[in-house]
């Protein structure tokens, strides 16, 4: 990682009258490290399980949606199942975030 250099050819006096030299600082972009194999299949893994319990769980909740809302009593009642469901996602994130 390359630190910020000291750019001596402009100093100013800092206005006090005292002759104290203020110095500016440059600073250098630097680039990211690269990454090693090893890195990169941990993240591109850490992806596809994301996506695949996605999946579990999109499945699971679209198979059993019709059952709920037969026993809520009807179709007018999937709203507030839809809504429960992503109000129990947000909520989920929420306490994995905070962990």
């Amino acid at each position: 990682m390359k630190h910020p250099t000291i750019d001596k050819q402009n100093v100013n006096t800092n206005g006090n009258g005292n002759g104290a030299a203020a110095t500016a600082v440059n600073h250098v972009p630097h680039e990211p490290p690269a990454l090693t194999h090893k890195q990169i299949m941990l993240i591109f893994g850490g992806l596809m399980l994301g996506m695949l319990l996605a999946s579990l769980d999109q499945t699971i909740v679209s198979t059993a949606l019709p059952t709920i809302v037969g026993e809520l009593g009807g179709v007018t009642h999937l709203s507030w199942v839809i809504t429960a469901y992503l109000a129990h996602l947000y909520h989920c994130d929420a306490s994995i975030r905070e962990a």
